[in-house]
């Protein structure tokens, strides 16, 4: 089964990991930009953004864009804005259950951030590297993007989920794939300092029927136990890089194919 199997992933591989296929995702946003600066910057807010039909976050992030300060360059935007700046500049806007009020605080979040540390990614690097994989690492990151609010963590409670609560974080571990990963589809803007070999599924939904399907669970629920066990089961087929197959798996749902899956026996 396991020969069987691993000949799929690497034929769904092979079909659909591909730029040309990148869109639509929220991950077309991070190239439109061209420095790595912002596209950390503008890789965190289009996954934090990743709710709901993909139309619709398009739409958003295009907002998004358009109110910062420089449209050209978030990062620059957020370096050189005051909170009072962005509280103006997002005043009104509304995705799904993020208020204005909310998008504009988690923005002053990050803008703090990066003039405490420079960079997401030397904010990120500050963190220890405890544990079997990236999640640690992780919940270090969001509880120093809470306290980088500095009474504004508001906002970005309620849009960035904590990794400490034991959910899969689907969205956080999507921005690090791309960050972490580097080929023609993810940009890899920290690949130079981290491995791809400690990263972990994004999990939702459908990646989580995906992956019942193909045995490589037999849990129901979304929580970070669940994505560590279908990571540890993809680790068996690429085990450098256990998120490989991240990308191509969902590109079927979202393009709607049919594909002959594996028999499981036994």
């Amino acid at each position: 089964m396991e020969i069987e199997l691993k000949a799929f992933l690497e034929d769904i591989y092979r079909r659909y990991h591909r730029r040309a296929l990148i869109e639509p995702d929220p991950l077309q946003t991070v190239y439109y930009f061209s420095s790595d600066a912002d596209r950390e910057l503008f890789g965190l807010i289009a996954a934090a953004f990743s709710v709901g039909r993909v139309g619709s976050i398009l739409r958003a992030l295009e907002e998004v864009r358009c109110r910062l300060a420089n449209p050209v360059s978030p990062a620059a935007s957020l370096l050189h804005s005051t909170a009072e700046d962005v509280t103006r500049d997002f005043s009104g806007m509304r995705y799904r259950f993020f208020s204005g009020d909310s998008i504009a605080l988690l923005m002053i979040a990050l803008s703090n951030l990066l003039k405490t540390y420079g960079s997401l990614q030397a904010a990120f690097m500050c963190n220890d590297d405890a544990g079997p994989d990236i999640h640690g690492r992780l919940a270090g990151f969001v509880r120093m993007l809470y306290d980088s609010a500095r009474g504004y963590d508001t906002g970005a409670r309620r849009i960035l989920p904590n990794p400490d609560a034991g959910s899969a974080c689907k969205r956080l571990h999507l921005f690090l794939r791309w960050m972490i990963r580097k080929d023609e589809i993810d940009p890899g803007c920290w690949s130079d300092h981290f491995s791809p070999a400690k990263l972990l599924v994004p999990l939702d939904t459908h990646m989580l029927q995906v992956s019942r399907r193909l045995g490589l669970t037999m849990r129901k629920d979304g929580s970070l136990r669940t994505a560590r066990e279908i990571t540890g089961a993809f680790r068996e087929f690429a085990y450098s890089d256990p998120v490989r197959y991240d990308f191509s798996l969902t590109r079927i749902g979202i393009r709607g194919e049919l594909v002959q899956w594996p028999v499981l026996t036994a």
